[in-house]
C-alpha cells in the first residue's frame, strides 16, 4: 500500500475544513446551489432534498439562458470592435452558467476536489474536469465557496435577503402621462394635423390586408391576458352611477340626432343589408317564422275542430 502526496499551488494556504468533511460540505453544496438558483433564504429540508430542489430550479430557467445566449450571439454579428468584445464577454458568462446550470453539484465537487482537496492550479483544475469551466470561473466559483462558508459559519448567510426593487414614483409616471396627453391634445386641437392624421389612419387601413391584419390583433387581444374582463370593468365602473348613465344617453342622442351621424348610420345599415350574407340570414329568419306561424295556426285549427266535434257529439 502507498500513499501518494501533492503539494499544493503555489500560494495556496491550507485547504478549509468543507474540503475534508462531507457533511459540511453537503450543507455547502445545499447553500451553494440554493444561492445560484436564486433561493435566498435557506430552505428547513435535509441536504439532500435541497440540493435536487436546487437543481430542477436551474433546469426551469435554462431556456431563458439559452435565449439570452442566442440573442447575444446574434448581436455579435457587425458593429465596433468594442462592442463585440463587450459581447463576447456576455457570451462566454451565458455559455459557463449553461455548463453549470446542468449539473451544478457535480461540478461544485469537483472543484472542491481537485481545487481545494488535491491543490492543483485553476489550469489543472480545468484539464481534469475536461474544460467543462474555464480556470477564471473556477478561481471565482472557489472563492465564493470559501466567502459562503464563512458567512455560514458566523451566521450572517441566514439574513440575506433579495435586493429589493424600488417602486417607481408615481409622481414622475403621472407627470409623463399628463405630458403625453397635452401633447396628443394639441395635435387633435390643430385642424391641420388632424386632417394630416385622419388621412394617414384612413390610408393605413384602406386595403384588407391593413384590416385583416388589425381585426386578427384586435382578437387576439381580447381573447387573452385578461383584455375583456379588464375592459368590461372599465366599463361596468364608468357607469355605475345614475349621473354617468344620463350623460352618456344624452351623448347619444345629441350624435344620433345629427343629419351626418344619421346618414352614416343609414348608408351603413343599407350597406350591411345587401351582404349576401345578410339576406341569406333575413330569408332563414323569414322561413322560420312563417313556419312557426303555420304551425301554430294548424294546431289552433286542430284544437277548434276537436271542440266542434266533441260539441257534436254532445248534442
Amino acid at each position: 500500500m502507498q500513499t501518494h502526496t501533492h503539494k499544493l499551488f503555489h500560494g495556496r494556504k491550507t485547504p478549509p475544513s468543507f474540503a475534508g468533511n462531507v457533511s459540511e460540505l453537503k450543507l455547502l453544496l445545499a447553500r451553494a446551489m440554493e444561492l445560484r438558483a436564486r433561493i435566498y433564504s435557506p430552505r428547513n429540508d435535509s441536504p439532500e432534498k435541497r440540493i435536487r430542489f436546487a437543481q430542477r430550479k436551474l433546469h426551469k430557467d435554462r431556456p431563458a439562458l439559452v435565449t439570452l445566449r442566442n440573442s447575444v450571439a446574434a448581436q455579435m454579428n457587425g458593429g465596433s470592435p468594442e462592442r463585440c468584445s463587450a459581447l463576447e464577454r456576455r457570451l462566454k458568462t451565458y455559455n459557463g452558467e449553461l455548463a453549470i446550470s446542468k449539473n451544478a453539484a457535480v461540478i461544485l465537487c469537483g472543484i472542491v476536489h481537485w481545487y481545494f482537496r488535491v491543490g492543483l492550479s485553476s489550469q489543472e483544475c480545468a484539464v481534469a474536469m475536461r474544460n467543462v469551466v474555464a480556470p477564471g470561473s473556477i478561481r471565482k466559483i472557489a472563492s465564493e465557496l470559501v466567502k459562503l462558508w464563512q458567512q455560514m459559519q458566523s451566521g450572517k448567510d441566514r439574513q440575506r435577503k433579495p435586493t429589493p426593487v424600488k417602486p417607481a414614483k408615481r409622481v414622475h409616471i403621472r407627470k409623463t402621462r399628463q405630458t403625453r396627453q397635452s401633447a396628443q391634445k394639441a395635435v387633435w386641437a390643430d385642424p391641420e394635423k388632424r386632417a394630416r392624421r385622419i388621412a394617414s389612419l384612413k390610408a393605413a387601413f384602406s386595403t384588407p390586408e391593413a384590416r385583416a391584419r388589425r381585426s386578427a390583433a384586435m382578437k387576439a387581444a381580447w381573447a387573452g391576458s385578461g383584455v375583456r374582463e379588464r375592459r368590461s370593468a372599465a366599463m361596468k365602473a364608468a357607469f355605475s352611477t345614475p349621473e354617468a348613465r344620463a350623460a352618456q344617453s344624452a351623448r347619444s342622442k345629441v350624435s344620433q340626432n345629427r343629419p351626418d351621424v344619421q346618414e352614416k348610420r343609414s348608408a351603413s345599415l343599407k350597406a350591411t343589408a345587401a351582404m349576401p350574407e345578410a339576406r341569406a340570414r333575413r330569408s332563414a329568419a323569414s322561413k322560420a317564422a312563417k313556419t312557426a306561424w303555420w304551425a301554430r295556426w294548424r294546431a289552433e285549427r286542430a284544437l277548434a275542430d276537436a271542440l266542434i266535434e266533441h260539441v257534436h257529439e254532445l248534442q
